[in-house]
């Protein structure tokens, strides 16, 4: 539904109407109302109407309008916001809106960016320190251990260091039969099964579930024992309290770039909605146009100025 407000000035007249139905004219000076079935936007020359009112061909029109001669599809509209924030909006005329989505959208892009760099840079530091300071075969040699002591093991006797760790050619020679006590030995403590290559669960199970992998860390030395106690958990060891950290803050890191990508999640799904209605909107917008001429009326030829607007 369309409409049509006409605020002319000289003749003192005003009138709004729907598209297409007939119009009542309303002349303040003589308080009568005449109608007319034949009235056209002023710009037009309608030449003589049914009630003998003549209109000059001389007219002066100055038009300022809101919306070009195109439409804009709405669907097209958030098409466009949805891959990029702020295109639609831009597609559809409304280049403030565009360009608050469009910055929004860098802003987040490089705080996830940042974030996630950061988190990369922790994990990596984090990666190191398990490297160095954590002993994949002294976590074996732990199990080996167990084994004879709860008289499980059925193979040869391997031979150990001073402090009980075995020798790497005998940890790779044994590897199966020591993976097989660790999942079926029964063990107090053990309840995971060391990953076979060094995933991001296998740097997450060495610092988590310390009765089990905490005799891998070398600052031990010959204290295989130290976190069988749960207590202990409560007094860690100086290498694990630092993996701990750099683990807590790389996780803090990636927690929060993931917090930002459903942040861009929701701007491009933002953007897509409003450039839809600013699409529709821009179909409809308000059409405002500042109109002059001079009209013959009751013998009289007066100067009229109007302001049309449509919507």
């Amino acid at each position: 539904m369309k409409y049509t407000a006409i605020f002319a000035f000289g003749l003192m007249m005003m009138s709004v109407a729907r598209a297409g139905a007939p119009m009542r004219i309303f002349d303040v000076s003589r308080l009568t109302v005449q109608h007319d079935e034949n009235v056209t936007p002023l710009k037009e020359n309608p030449g003589m109407t049914a009630y003998g009112l003549a209109w000059d061909t001389r007219r002066w029109v100055r038009e300022q309008t809101q919306q070009g001669n195109a439409q804009r599809s709405p669907a097209w509209a958030a098409l466009f916001s949805a891959a990029v924030p702020g295109a639609g909006e831009a597609y559809a005329g409304s280049y403030w809106k565009a360009a608050a989505f469009m910055v929004a959208e860098a802003l987040f892009v490089a705080g996830y960016i940042t974030y996630q760099n950061r988190g990369d840079v922790k994990d990596r530091d984090m990666r190191a320190l398990a490297d160095s300071r954590w002993d994949e075969g002294r976590y074996w040699s732990k199990v080996y251990m167990l084994a004879v002591q709860n008289g499980k093991w059925d193979g040869p006797s391997l031979q150990t260091d001073a402090i009980g760790r075995l020798s790497d050619a005998d940890v790779a020679a044994n590897l199966d039969k020591l993976r097989y006590w660790e999942t079926h030995g029964g063990f107090i403590g053990f309840t995971h099964e060391l990953p076979h290559t060094k995933t991001q669960q296998y740097y997450e199970m060495i610092y988590k579930y310390l009765i089990q992998f905490g005799s891998g860390w070398v600052e031990l030395g010959d204290n295989w024992t130290y976190y069988d106690d749960p207590a202990s958990l409560n007094h860690l060891t100086n290498d694990v309290a630092r993996y701990k950290t750099i683990r807590n803050q790389s996780n803090d890191f990636y927690h929060t770039a993931t917090t930002i990508s459903w942040v861009i999640l929701l701007n491009h799904l933002s953007s897509a909605v409003d450039a839809a209605f600013t699409a529709r909107a821009f179909n409809h917008s308000v059409e405002a146009r500042l109109e002059g001429q001079t009209r013959y009326y009751a013998g009289e030829t007066l100067p009229m100025y109007g302001l049309r607007i449509n919507w």
